[in-house]
């Protein structure tokens, strides 16, 4: 690539210094004021394996973009005015996501502000030479976490397949299955997740710096995303296999793992050695033909400006003025509530099963065994109230699970979207199937939020989303709670687990009017007594573990 140019036009380099004072003084302003969900998302990529890549992006894309610098300085920057408006809608979407507290959506928007800011600020002549860097901030986004379900799902079918065509008995219940010489649980480790997120991430950097073709580019990037994924496959068969054929002697503990990454490096390597096969050359740098700055480009600068730092103070402005919440900190006293509510003659006694769902951050937790007047099973219930939602305590979050994946005794074996009856109203809630070895148990779960009178439940995440944040506009705080009730059944013969359906749907007809009653009190208890803010000082807060 040519060098750029030592000197420039006095009138374009004036340009382009304010074009940059003032997009960087727009990049610095949004990231201080949306800290928070800058600070959540350094803290994912320095926690987390999976995502840990995106400390490099930032510093790539911007080495990316000097790269480009021998076309840029042929342009002269040039504000638009329609990229500005355009940040309406996620500014819109930052807000919406940070009150009902979807972290991923409202990092989607910082980081689409930023991209739109660049068009904003420079122009489209200048962005068009930068679209791939400044689209690869994308992967900046802790995103995929929603993928863990299904390729875990894959990775099990595949393995499961495979190991059966090599000729060892296999026995399957949902993610986990049993072989001759011992058992095996496809768990979020073996999802494949992190080496698909860094394939594509550096698949799409290979890409872009090997080829000149756009249909190059989207053939190794669609190679990128489907090697990995069935590299995972091959990687869990090969360590099933290793384990079985050495008697569980290696590949069976922290090797695995090693193993796994290995083989993934092999395979990325293969792909690249085959990739640049097709390699293209870089065009040579253009021949430096400065652009005059364009008249009346320091007066749309500064209505850009002015737009885009109006926009920034929109958000933390009406929250401040249309939402307001407090939280109390005295302890809810749910269990004495749900007794008065349940119907005459049912008891309950302390939960003796083993069995308990992994909600975390919880503000209060009900927990009791129900037997209801003439019913023979005992009917286990579950509650974790968030009084007080946040982003890191939510009733709605990839890290409440129905088993921790850490849990060896219990698993599940199936899930699916039930019709079920709460309180008078018809959900689809997600009903699961859960082994604990000589016990299985069926499970539903919903959601709860305050309403007018008795609350209102949903089985869906969206919904219950939806109605956190139709309660804060409407004033009503921002409480909520998980429910999770289950029944316990024999053997998963089609009899048992029709009646155990009938025994829980049963259940949740009778009991689910006493949870929202119970529920609909504490939050009106909650409302009445001292805010934590004002308290002072407030009792340690119970974490589910």
């Amino acid at each position: 690539m040519q060098a750029a140019p030592a000197t420039l036009d006095p009138q374009q380099k004036s340009t382009w210094f304010k074009s940059l004072a003032a997009y960087a003084t727009f990049a610095l302003l949004l990231c201080l004021c949306q800290w928070q969900v800058v600070q959540v998302m350094v803290q994912t990529w320095l926690n987390s394996n999976a995502y840990s890549h995106g400390v490099v992006v930032v510093p790539i894309a911007l080495w990316l973009a000097w790269r480009k610098r021998a076309w840029l300085i042929q342009e002269s920057p040039q504000p638009n005015l329609l990229a500005a408006v355009l940040m309406l809608p996620l500014v819109l979407g930052m807000w919406l996501s940070q009150w009902v507290f979807i972290n991923t959506l409202a990092q989607f928007a910082l980081v689409g502000l930023l991209m739109l800011g660049a068009w904003a600020f420079f122009g489209w002549r200048v962005v068009r030479h930068i679209l791939f860097p400044i689209g690869f901030l994308l992967f900046a986004v802790p995103f995929g976490d929603f993928m863990l379900p299904t390729l875990m799902q894959w990775t099990a079918d595949f393995t499961v397949w495979a190991v059966r065509a090599s000729g060892v008995p296999v026995y399957r219940e949902g993610l986990n299955f049993v072989i001759p010489t011992g058992r095996w649980s496809v768990v979020e480790a073996c999802s494949g997740v992190r080496y698909l997120v860094a394939s594509l991430m550096v698949g799409s950097l290979f890409a872009y710096m090997t080829y000149q073709s756009w249909r190059r580019r989207a053939g190794f990037m669609l190679a990128a995303l489907l090697v990995p994924i069935v590299a995972n496959w091959l990687r869990a068969y090969m360590i099933v296999m290793l384990g079985h054929l050495s008697n569980n002697v290696i590949a069976t503990g922290v090797d695995h793992l090693i193993y796994g990454w290995v083989f993934f490096g092999l395979v990325m390597m293969l792909l690249f050695w085959v990739g640049m096969r097709w390699a293209e050359d870089e065009p040579a740098g253009p021949v430096f033909k400065a652009q005059p700055a364009l008249q009346g480009e320091h007066r749309g600068l500064l209505v850009v400006t002015g737009i885009a730092l109006a926009l920034l103070l929109v958000q933390p402005l009406a929250t401040r003025l249309l939402i307001s919440s407090s939280a109390s900190a005295a302890p809810l006293n749910l269990e004495s509530t749900l007794l008065t509510a349940l119907p005459i003659g049912a008891q309950t006694h302390t939960p003796s099963d083993g069995y308990e769902p992994a909600f975390t951050e919880s503000t209060d937790v009900l927990r009791q065994n129900i037997v209801l007047p003439g019913a023979r099973d005992t009917v286990g219930l579950y509650v974790a109230m968030y009084r007080e939602q946040d982003n890191k305590r939510r009733a709605v979050s990839s890290s409440n699970q129905i088993v921790a994946s850490e849990n060896a005794n219990w698993h599940v074996t199936s899930e699916s979207m039930q019709r079920i009856e709460v309180a008078g109203h018809a959900i689809q809630a997600k009903t699961y199937i859960v082994n604990g070895g000589y016990t299985r148990i069926l499970l539903t779960r919903w959601y709860w939020h305050p309403g007018e009178s008795s609350g209102q439940m949903t089985g869906s995440d969206i919904e219950a989303k939806l109605q956190l944040l139709q309660n804060r506009l409407a004033g009503r705080g921002q409480a909520g709670a998980a429910i999770v009730m289950w029944v316990p059944f024999d053997d998963s013969t089609p009899e048992h687990e029709a009646a155990a359906h009938t025994a829980l749907a049963q259940a949740v007809q009778q009991i689910a009017p006493a949870i929202s009653q119970t529920l609909q009190q504490a939050v009106r208890d909650a409302s009445q007594a001292e805010p934590v803010g004002q308290a002072e000082k407030a009792a340690p807060t119970p974490v589910v573990k």
